[in-house]
């Protein structure tokens, strides 16, 4: 991971040089794949960085497009419309949240409302502020409950259903 696509791909051409210095090692460009994402405007968006491996192109990976990681098929299917349009609210409605604290922030601080807000979110070893977005703070915070529930040794704890909609739910409602 790099915050510059040119960074990446050095780190590639290391590794295509480490796994020549091995005389046995190969690389298969065709078995990778790479997802770069770039804010425009008030997106994330994800684009082509161009990056080779071994003089090949390394395919990227698109919106909604499924792809194999570490031998799983990654995709969106199985997930019903209605719970993606529930989630892709939440989502927007935090992106909202994120422009209103960035207004506030930069009223208290004294800035001008076009000014870049950048700063306030770089680290503080670029001048910046180190400050979190709420939608940031929100996924980081979703995904340190999934790890921390999943390695519970209560079995109630790991047994729960992921999603609210979830079958498991359903039938353990019924029983209730």
């Amino acid at each position: 991971m790099t915050r510059n696509p040119k960074h990446c791909q050095v780190l590639l051409d290391e590794v295509d040089k480490f796994c020549e210095w091995t005389d046995g090692l190969r690389t298969k460009p065709s078995k990778c794949h790479c997802l770069c994402l770039g804010r425009r405007n008030t997106r994330y968006t994800s684009y082509d960085p161009g990056l080779s491996l071994g003089g090949q192109c390394i395919s990227t990976v698109t919106e909604n497009a499924p792809f194999k990681f570490l031998g799983r098929k990654i995709d969106n299917i199985g997930r019903t419309p209605s719970l993606e349009g529930i989630v892709d609210s939440f989502l927007n409605d935090l992106n909202k949240l994120d422009a209103g604290v960035i207004k506030m922030l930069k009223l208290w601080l004294g800035l001008a409302l076009t000014a870049d807000s950048s700063a306030l979110f770089r680290g503080s070893n670029s001048f910046g502020m180190s400050l979190k977005r709420p939608s940031e703070l929100y996924k980081h915070l979703r995904v340190s409950k999934r790890y921390i529930l999943g390695k519970s040794h209560d079995d109630i704890v790991t047994s729960l259903p992921k999603d609210e909609d979830a079958p498991e739910m359903i039938n353990i409602r019924s029983m209730l």
